[in-house]
């Protein structure tokens, strides 16, 4: 219907206008706080401005992307209850509209939010979070870049039974030095210990350098062979295994986390806690469209209709609960209480509950 597009455009426009408002009102908000929180952290190392409002700079996409439900949300019960308040959803309701009609572009909108979310979580977000991190460490803390490149102690458990020690780990040439390599049997018992002064990643095989290699039978050495160099071209483990670098889940892409889990599984470590942010970084977008689907609907009932301070409230109150459900699930998820994905869609499916019910009675009531 002509009339019904005509009030699209009207409730897209105030919608936008609003949401826009928030998004911008909230990231000020955010960027205060945090700056008052870090003020003495930055002066303590005579940080220059420039390099402060650059680190700030990289934060506001992670800032935008977890405001963007809360924004979404009082946007929902500013405009919305708005309207009301002024009769606008009763005339459009007048004109043959039904509420689930005059909620459609806003729940589309809130859709492509979350698409819109997902795509910043995925590119912009790890990006910005990788490099402000860098910046933190090189240029406020002053730390030697030298050392990224060199690591020392890297214990690996590997595949097959392999257990491996390195004294020295050089990035740049990718080799490992003083490694320890040891075999072991599904009982226990061990096959082979490969001492060797460097090993070298050769793109596709491992190339040894001075080697000296003990045969066990029954725990007790039968063998025992020395070579100048080695080549190890059945090894599971390549250069990517023990040069990862650890780093938190909001600085990787959902493909760049599965295959940190990949390697994680690999050598034998517990990746819950990393299985459940990699859904997370699914279903966590999405919350903006749930949030629309609870939000709409709610501006229609109770006292808080049109009264913005009543809204604000609500705002922060619904807000509030939704990301204490979310954390609490996730703790639950990553010790293991919770099965991973059930974890990660806890607070989405809960919230997705009430909205309809609310949207059913939102129906009801018109």
């Amino acid at each position: 219907m002509k009339i019904a597009r005509i009030f699209d455009r009207y409730v897209l426009k105030e919608f936008i206008r609003v949401m826009t408002s928030s998004v911008l009102g909230f990231t000020a908000l955010f960027l205060v706080v945090d700056v008052f929180e870090k003020i003495s952290y930055f002066v303590d190392r005579k940080v220059p401005t420039s390099i402060m409002g650059l680190y700030y700079l990289y934060k506001i996409p992670w800032i935008v992307d977890h405001i963007l439900p809360v924004a979404l949300l009082m946007t929902c019960l500013f405009t919305i209850g708005d309207m009301v308040k002024k009769n606008e959803v009763m005339i459009m309701q007048a004109s043959g509209i039904s509420i689930y009609r005059i909620f459609l572009p806003i729940f589309i909108f809130g859709f492509l939010m979350s698409v819109f979310s997902l795509g910043l979580g995925q590119s912009i977000v790890p990006a910005s979070d990788r490099a402000r991190r860098d910046l933190d460490e090189y240029k406020i803390k002053k730390t030697n870049p030298i050392n990224k490149m060199q690591r020392h102690n890297v214990f690996y458990k590997g595949t097959k039974g392999r257990i491996y020690s390195i004294k020295f780990l050089d990035v740049q040439r990718k080799r490992l030095a003083n490694i320890n390599i040891e075999e072991y049997d599904d009982k226990g018992h061990i096959l082979r210990r490969i001492n060797a002064d460097s090993m070298f990643w050769m793109e596709k095989y491992w190339k040894l350098t001075r080697v000296y290699i003990r045969y066990f039978k029954d725990d007790n050495v039968e063998k025992v062979e020395q070579k100048n160099e080695m080549i190890l071209d059945n090894l599971e483990e390549t250069w990517e295994d023990f040069a990862r670098e650890e780093r938190d889940p909001d600085e990787m892409t959902y493909f760049e986390l599965k295959d940190y889990i990949k390697r994680l599984k690999r050598g034998g470590e517990n990746a819950t806690r990393y299985i459940v942010d990699l859904y997370l970084k699914v279903t966590s977008p999405f919350a903006n469209l749930i949030i629309v689907i609870l939000g709409a609907p709610l501006a229609t009932l109770g006292g808080a209709k049109g009264n913005k301070a009543l809204s604000f409230g609500l705002g922060f109150i619904i807000s509030f609960i939704y990301f204490l459900v979310n954390a609490a699930a996730q703790v639950l998820g990553q010790n293991g209480n919770l099965p991973p994905v059930l974890a990660a869609n806890t607070a989405n499916g809960l919230f997705l509950i009430i909205g309809f019910i609310i949207l059913f009675m939102a129906r009801k009531m018109a």
